[in-house]
């Protein structure tokens, strides 16, 4: 018999989100699959041409249904509209989950996708609970740490509400993926380990199979450095921003490849400081356009801040950077740096270290063609010995069809 699954997502195609993977892999299968998502507004704030706010669509295709739900765009109004958006499309998850029950052939298996907020958990829970289903959860926004981390919540007996609440939620879940092996120690206070499996992020499928040229910057040349992704508060830009200010070394040239609620923010620090010659921001591109930035780029760069939190969070565009091959320059501590550090990645200091950086870029055109090449090397073994896609999908499904989870 066909297995029947349900996927919980606030985000999905055209949203550039890895669960578009999931959902692929999946339908390749002999699976019947049921997306339930909102209208595609991020990470503009603006929905996506053909789609209105108030409107829900039915897409089908074979063994697929992708059911869009009515909600109120993210926008750019702050953490106020940000919080309407995710109230609206809760509102309209809890109606569609009741319809579900009432009307649909029961699902087997329920899979949320969980970025942020977590109130998908609630009717994915309810679901469960009243049609006996195996509920797997793909966790990479470790509520409420993560709002603690970047200031949101700053109350410790907040915190703990916060985190009885979950460990209330953990307590239904048959299965959960964390994406980084430092969420383990939070996982176990909520539920028991053999529940916890490692389920890290993996490259996209054109960045895989990439072999790019690892020609070294020659001694006079610029150094062109390029970040691409989520431009964040969580990324901790104004350090990198005090670093290229302080650094002697003139020739290094940044490329930011992409947008977030940080950009404008991020631009008037550019502004104040007078880097408009040394740092671009590009508009987020396709991933062939991409592919272009990646080829003229030297070393690529990725950050956090300097919180506990974030000590124990992989971002998700670092397996894509390792699968390029590319050298990486890490201003990241904790989980992260240990994986570029111990594998001989690239130049790295601590998260928040502008004093680290100032020191790299000053020295980066003395890294001699032999390393440069050899940091490339072992970025791309790296990605195909712990990340690669194939290693993903296949514990995808063995988690499916295992009748024990």
């Amino acid at each position: 018999m066909e297995q029947r699954i349900l996927i919980y997502t606030n985000h999905y195609d055209p949203e550039y989100f890895k669960i578009n993977d999931i959902v692929r892999w999946i339908s390749e299968k002999d699976f019947i699959i049921s997306v339930i998502t909102g209208n595609p507004n991020y990470p503009s704030g603006k929905l996506f041409h053909g789609f209105s706010p108030f409107g829900s669509k039915k897409v089908e295709k074979k063994g697929l249904t992708v059911y869009r739900l009515p909600l109120i765009t993210r926008g750019k109004a702050g953490y106020l509209r940000l919080l309407i958006n995710y109230i609206s499309y809760f509102v309209s998850l809890i109606f569609f989950t009741f319809w579900c029950i009432l009307f649909h052939k029961k699902y087997e298996t329920i899979f949320i996708h969980h970025t942020s907020p977590p109130l998908m958990f609630l009717p994915a829970i309810f679901y469960k609970k009243i049609k006996k289903a195996k509920l797997i959860v793909w966790d990479l926004d470790m509520w409420p740490h993560t709002l603690e981390a970047i200031g949101i919540i700053k109350s410790k007996r907040l915190i703990k509400i916060f985190e009885f609440i979950f460990m209330s939620f953990y307590k239904s879940f048959d299965k959960i993926l964390i994406a980084s092996k430092s969420f383990e120690i939070i996982a176990k206070k909520r539920i028991q380990n053999s529940k916890i499996d490692y389920f890290p992020n993996w490259a996209d499928k054109e960045f895989e199979s990439l072999n790019l040229e690892t020609l070294s910057p020659k001694k006079n040349d610029n150094i062109v450095i390029t970040y691409t992704g989520n431009i964040g508060e969580a990324q901790g830009f104004e350090s990198l921003i005090e670093a290229i200010k302080i650094s002697k070394n003139k020739k290094i040239k940044f490329n930011f490849v992409g947008t977030g609620r940080y950009k404008f923010t991020l631009r008037k620090l550019i502004e104040k400081n007078k880097l408009e010659s040394q740092i671009t921001l590009i508009d987020p591109v396709s991933s062939k356009d991409l592919i272009r930035y990646f080829k003229k780029t030297h070393y690529l760069y990725v950050s956090l801040k300097k919180s506990s939190i974030f000590f124990k969070t992989v971002p998700a565009k670092l397996q894509t950077y390792l699968a390029i091959g590319k050298p990486i320059i890490s201003s990241i501590s904790g989980e992260s740096k240990d994986i570029l550090k111990l594998n001989n990645c690239g130049p790295n200091t601590d998260a928040g270290d502008i004093k680290g950086l100032v020191q790299i870029f000053n020295n980066i055109n003395k890294i001699s063609d032999r390393e440069y090449k050899q940091f490339s090397r072992n970025t791309k073994k790296l990605y195909n010995e712990r990340f690669s896609s194939l290693k993903r999908r296949s514990q995808l499904f063995n988690l499916l069809i295992d009748k024990k989870t």
